[in-house]
């Protein structure tokens, strides 16, 4: 029986999505699950996929027929994966580590993640938390990010301590490149040219770093609230878009967590929202904007 797979429906539904696959319907059989599924290439086609998830050692070929006769058919490409490896398929463990590892849980959906994010970003431990609470926040921003997006989100800062690497690299569903740098302080974050400097030379070690492939079209930095008020954060963006062509955002924690609530009502639309005007723009990010974005969203998408 399907509830007998070695990853759980829901868990492989996550993975898939934060592997950047748009799940357009799910089928369950007897001994497997059908995922179909989408994805946009580098070159800005859609690769439509059929992937079979088998409770068996192996594939039987006689339980697929269906399957394979479906995806010739639909112009689908077959994905098999079983308990173990073989010519022709993939394991589990071969599946989900091709797809970044297995996603188990939106963390940011838990019912204290706001009050978490909050407290991390003043710079303070949570009761019942240990470590610091710097490196905690930038896996909270993370976590948040990773589910308003439905990708997944490398997490490089505090993972390579001592390296001069950005804390988070991110790609939208409308195929933006996104860099993120949190912010934890325990007052309002000020932000000067001495503040800009290393994520202007995190910006330039991964735009070598994206060559050939999606550029780089943003950079958020993330705090609890900042100092200087919507006009000088225009300006210090601009200043940077000037010298490396990509302009930094200022996300406050309110709104991340404001974007994660209304999309957990609403997770369909997360790849609907044009990403590119609310997170790759100029200044603060304003929660209103988001919320027009995906009212219009809800309004427009048809569905099937």
């Amino acid at each position: 029986m399907t509830d007998s797979l070695p990853v759980s429906i829901a868990v492989a539904t996550r993975t898939l999505i934060a592997g950047g696959y748009r799940i357009t319907d799910v089928q369950r059989q007897p001994r497997h699950v059908e995922f179909t599924c989408e994805r946009t290439d580098t070159f800005g086609s859609t690769i439509r996929y059929l992937f079979v998830l088998l409770d068996l050692p192996q594939p039987l070929e006689d339980g697929l027929l269906f399957a394979r006769r479906r995806a010739e058919h639909e112009g689908l490409v077959i994905v098999l994966v079983a308990k173990e490896p073989g010519d022709g398929w993939l394991s589990w463990r071969q599946f989900l580590e091709a797809l970044g590892g297995a996603v188990s849980v939106w963390r940011a959906l838990v019912p204290d993640y706001g009050e978490l994010v909050l407290t991390l970003g003043r710079n303070e431990l949570p009761t019942g938390l240990e470590g610091e609470a710097w490196r905690l926040f930038e896996d909270a921003i993370a976590d948040g990010l990773e589910f308003v997006l439905g990708h997944r989100v490398r997490r490089l800062g505090a993972h390579r301590r001592g390296e001069p690497v950005i804390d988070l690299v991110v790609r939208t569903p409308d195929d933006k490149i996104i860099v993120a740098d949190g912010k934890a302080s325990g007052k309002s974050f000020s932000v000067g040219a001495e503040e800009l400097r290393p994520i202007k030379e995190y910006v330039q070690r991964q735009c070598i770093r994206q060559q050939g492939d999606l550029p780089v079209n943003g950079a958020v930095i993330v705090a609890n609230s900042f100092q200087q008020g919507e006009s000088r954060l225009i300006e210090l963006s601009n200043d940077l878009l000037s010298e490396i062509g990509v302009p930094v955002a200022f996300l406050e924690t309110e709104s991340l967590i404001g974007m994660v609530r209304a999309l957990e009502k609403q997770p369909h639309l997360r790849n609907k929202l044009r990403w590119s005007r609310i997170l790759c723009r100029a200044g603060l990010v304003l929660f209103s904007s988001f919320e027009k974005e995906l009212a219009a969203s809800a309004e427009e998408y048809l569905g099937r």
